[in-house]
């Protein structure tokens, strides 16, 4: 019987050692796969970020240009209604040099 009890044992000890064994290959296998999928979502996360600022920038260039083809379009208006209208342009300009000089001096 004891002789018995010895074999189960060490077929047990067998068998644990064999789990173990896989055991560990399987956290490595594991270990692996975790590292290359890093890697893949480091790799993705970098190129959505880089779409989003080059977005970003390029939508940026866009408003800044429409910003100057606006200014320059009050400018040319204001410049025609200047050249259109010079009298009433100088009495304007001269108006609020006036009321601005009254502004100011009061402070």
């Amino acid at each position: 019987m004891a002789r018995a009890d010895s074999v189960k044992d060490a077929v047990k000890t067998e068998d644990l050692q064999a789990d173990v064994e896989q055991l560990k290959k399987d956290i490595a296998a594991l270990t692996k796969s975790l590292g290359e999928y890093s890697k893949a979502q480091r790799s993705h996360l970098r190129d959505v970020t880089k779409d989003a600022v080059d977005d970003a920038a390029r939508k940026g260039r866009e408003q800044v240009a429409a910003a100057r083809d606006g200014v320059e379009e009050a400018y040319a208006q204001a410049e025609e209604q200047v050249r259109a209208h010079p009298s009433a342009a100088v009495g304007l300009a001269a108006g609020l040099g006036f009321v601005l000089g009254l502004v100011t001096a009061r402070r």
